[in-house]
């Protein structure tokens, strides 16, 4: 076989060229052209964005108000928060201390003292002119009054009941004369003890039995609706039994409630807790108002009483002068080794 040698050429060239157009439409598969739907997307949000804005400048923006519109409508735009809150407060500034404003002080100060002296000069005025309306006579019966006060107040404390009656019945006078003298003394007291042992009482149901041990002028069986058993040294009217405080005329476990106000007094205090015990029904209730200066120890008093049967079950130390005692009765007491119960005397001084 011979061989042409164009025909080689020719046909080597024709593989050559197939080779280049092969590696032509390898590279055109491997880059693909951009699409228009991916350049869409990523356009898109950001007129989405500006859509937004301009939906809200529209919102915030102030309509103009129609005339047939109703004004009593609400508003379309918010409130706007005001920043006058949040502005710094400015401090006031002191005016400076002069000469002139130390002396105007001074002045103020001055013409204060002067009313006040002026006031208290005319109230010790008018003190001195009460006095001075007072003779000399009515002075000296005032003081006379005083001292047959003191006395009769001393014979109740310093004795035992039964001779102070005595006393009291041999001379009936002097028993009007201790209530004047008494009397004088309550309008002094910051607070009277019957007023509050009357509210006390009137708390409690109608039915209650009372016995007033001591009633003087019989002032709480006046306020309350229930019924009072009066006892005292002598009878001021009709409703006040005169007799000892330690022998009362009563039937055992009678009543519901007993009261001593100002009267365990005279030597024989422990009778008198007795005669309570006697009178009253189990459970019944003993009260007791009494000066606090005659107390050494009210835990003692306290204790003392329960050899009497009694319990207590409150006790008001809050008033100016006066001690408030309430007890129960849980037991019936005899006379048999019963410890003394003893108060100091109130004695008035002289003045």
């Amino acid at each position: 076989m011979f061989q042409i040698p164009e025909w080689d050429l020719h046909m080597n060239a024709g593989k050559d060229e197939q080779k280049i157009l092969k590696t032509v439409k390898d590279k055109s598969k491997r880059i693909k052209p951009m699409k228009k739907s991916t350049a869409k997307k990523e356009i898109t949000p950001l007129l989405h964005k500006k859509s937004k804005q301009k939906l809200k400048a529209k919102k915030n923006f102030i309509k103009p108000v129609d005339v047939n519109t109703d004004t009593n409508s609400e508003a379309t735009r918010k409130p706007v928060k005001s920043n006058v809150e949040d502005m710094p407060k400015v401090k006031s500034r002191k005016r400076p201390i002069t000469l002139q404003t130390l002396f105007l002080k001074a002045e103020k100060r001055k013409k204060l003292k002067d009313n006040d002296f002026i006031k208290k000069s005319a109230y010790d005025f008018n003190l001195t002119k009460s006095k001075q309306k007072l003779s000399l006579r009515e002075q000296m019966l005032q003081k006379l009054k005083s001292a047959r006060f003191r006395y009769l107040n001393e014979q109740m404390y310093m004795n035992v009941g039964k001779d102070a009656k005595k006393y009291f019945d041999n001379d009936p006078n002097a028993y009007a004369a201790y209530h004047e003298g008494y009397r004088q003394q309550v309008a002094k007291w910051p607070v009277n003890p019957v007023d509050i042992i009357t509210r006390k009482i009137k708390k409690l149901p109608q039915t209650f039995v009372i016995a007033d041990f001591g009633c003087g002028e019989a002032k709480l069986a006046k306020s309350t609706p229930h019924t009072v058993h009066c006892f005292d040294l002598v009878a001021v009217d009709e409703t006040v039994t005169a007799c000892d405080m330690a022998h009362v005329p009563l039937e055992d476990n009678s009543v519901n409630v007993v009261v001593f106000c100002l009267s365990l007094m005279g030597t024989n205090i422990k009778d008198y807790i007795l005669e309570a015990n006697r009178v009253l029904k189990n459970k019944g209730q003993l009260l007791i108002a009494e000066v606090e200066s005659r107390f050494e120890d009210v835990e003692v008093f306290i204790k003392n009483m329960r050899s009497y049967g009694f319990v207590n079950k409150t006790k008001d130390f809050s008033h100016n002068l006066f001690f408030f005692l309430d007890f129960v009765k849980k037991s019936a007491k005899t006379q048999n080794n019963l410890p003394d119960i003893n108060l100091k005397p109130c004695l008035y001084k002289k003045r």
